[in-house]
């Protein structure tokens, strides 16, 4: 848990390469957490995991760590956690052209937020929403994701419904 503690700390100022760094830090971790049967050092782990590989550009890994660290977080019946890893799903989903999805992930988040009266957690929540927002926005430049869906250099299967690009 120190581990995690320690790396979301660094996530907060990581650039570049220490994203990456920080990702290995907490990869290796998920392994210790999962023989020791600790749930909620796993979801928490793999939501840092997928705010990680979110500022690392890469929509898939992002998607399945939000998705894994969603059902540990339901298996320990954290809603902290819970809402912590809906809302980075929802981030990813609306990033990769599911904007309604992911607007719906984020809303959801925000409302747990709300009743677990946690200001902090309620905070990181209104970030995703509004980059949810921002994603769902065709106009915006968001991570380059649905674009990447739409030309073919992003696997199909990990993209939501791209809508069109602008015409230049």
């Amino acid at each position: 848990r120190l581990a995690v503690l320690a790396v979301a700390q660094g996530v907060t100022v990581a650039a570049g390469g220490r994203i990456r760094q920080a990702a290995r830090l907490l990869a290796s971790c998920l392994t210790t957490f999962r023989l020791a049967r600790d749930d909620r050092a796993e979801a928490d782990a793999h939501h840092l995991l997928a705010v990680c590989a979110i500022a690392d550009d890469d929509p898939a890994v992002a998607r399945s760590h939000a998705e894994q660290g969603l059902y540990m977080a339901r298996r320990a019946e954290n809603p902290r956690l819970i809402c912590l890893n809906l809302a980075a799903l929802g981030t990813v989903l609306a990033g990769m052209g599911s904007a309604d999805d992911g607007i719906a992930c984020c809303a959801d988040a925000l409302a747990m937020a709300r009743d677990l009266g946690e200001p902090a957690c309620e905070e990181m929540v209104r970030r995703a929403l509004a980059q949810a927002r921002i994603a769902g926005d065709p106009h915006a430049a968001f991570w380059g994701w649905r674009s990447r869906a739409a030309d073919g250099t992003f696997p199909a299967e990990h993209a939501g419904p791209a809508p069109p690009l602008p015409s230049a």
